[in-house]
């Protein structure tokens, strides 16, 4: 399809328009990215001039808690069981157990 004379004339009269329109667009970002950040340098003014409320810390290793203790006599109450438990077997067996008996499988072929 080719381009008649007549559709030229009536592109050339709206080439101007259309250039104001670009122009326009390119400025109008422009002004967007002006607004944020003058909306940015007004909140940073704000949070340096007024008080902040303080965030909440997180826990350190410095701090221990109530459950956590609780849980900490748990574990040695455990402890103490199991080390009177080992203690019985201990008393139990009279017989010499070697260490490496049944850990070791020799495979010769």
């Amino acid at each position: 399809m080719s381009i008649k004379p007549i559709d030229l004339q009536t592109l050339f009269m709206h080439m101007n328009q259309v250039g104001k329109e670009q122009a326009q667009q390119r400025e109008g970002v422009l002004m967007q990215q002006a607004v944020v950040g003058s909306e940015l340098v007004q909140e940073s003014e704000h949070a340096d001039s007024s008080v902040n409320q303080t965030q909440a810390t997180s826990d350190g290793p410095e701090e221990i808690h109530e459950d956590e203790e609780q849980a900490g006599g748990r574990r040695r109450k455990r402890k103490k069981r199991e080390g009177e438990s080992e203690e019985a077997s201990q008393n139990e067996s009279k017989y010499y157990k070697d260490p490496d008996l049944g850990n070791n499988i020799d495979i010769t072929g």
